[in-house]
């Protein structure tokens, strides 16, 4: 996808650029060209290939940009022993951890975000640990259930960690509403 993109999408619209462009059609084609540039480099991490750890250190970095002020606190802390693993699971892996950030994110309005966990030659443990709203959910989640309440994010996770033979678990503390209550918890688990 990300060679069609870049091939096919930039190619056409350089066509665009060779045309005489008022000042706002101008910004319009910059600014779209910036998008589709950027969901091309989304789709293919550079820095997981040098592995997982890594990537997900440089996922945190790109979140803190691309939400700038909706951006909660986030830590990382993720070990690794320099393992690697197959380059699919490292990238399902990835995902699943981008998709369960972007959820918290986008629909938690979280005041703090942490990824942890630990990459080794036997396993890969991750964590995404949020104490934003949440939302409610069945356990274990119905995948048509889901689909119909548009959670198409989690579907997606659940259908990357099947496919690499990973477990994925969804847990939701709700809020308590007395001042002094800890916050809720909300839990993506992946290995």
């Amino acid at each position: 996808m990300a060679h069609e993109l870049h091939d096919d999408v930039l190619g056409a619209l350089s066509a665009l650029s060779r045309q005489s462009l008022t000042d706002t059609e101008h910004t319009a084609y910059d600014s779209a060209v910036a998008r589709i540039r950027g969901h091309i480099i989304s789709l293919r991490p550079a820095m997981l290939e040098y592995g997982l750890a890594m990537g997900l250190r440089s996922l945190v970095d790109e979140m803190e940009d691309r939400y700038e002020s909706d951006c909660p606190l986030i830590a990382i802390e993720v070990d690794s022993d320099d393992a690697r693993h197959d380059p699919v699971i490292e990238q399902h892996m990835y995902r699943i951890v981008q998709q369960a950030c972007h959820n918290a994110i986008r629909h938690g309005r979280p005041s703090r975000l942490a990824i942890r966990g630990r990459v080794t030659v036997s396993e890969i443990e991750l964590i995404v640990e949020d104490d934003g709203r949440g939302f409610e959910l069945s356990q274990p989640p119905d995948l048509s259930q889901l689909i119909v309440n548009k959670h198409f994010g989690i579907v997606g996770m659940m259908e990357r960690a099947a496919i690499v033979g990973a477990q994925l678990r969804i847990h939701f503390r709700p809020r308590k509403r007395r001042a002094r209550c800890p916050s809720s918890q909300n839990r993506s688990v992946a290995h």
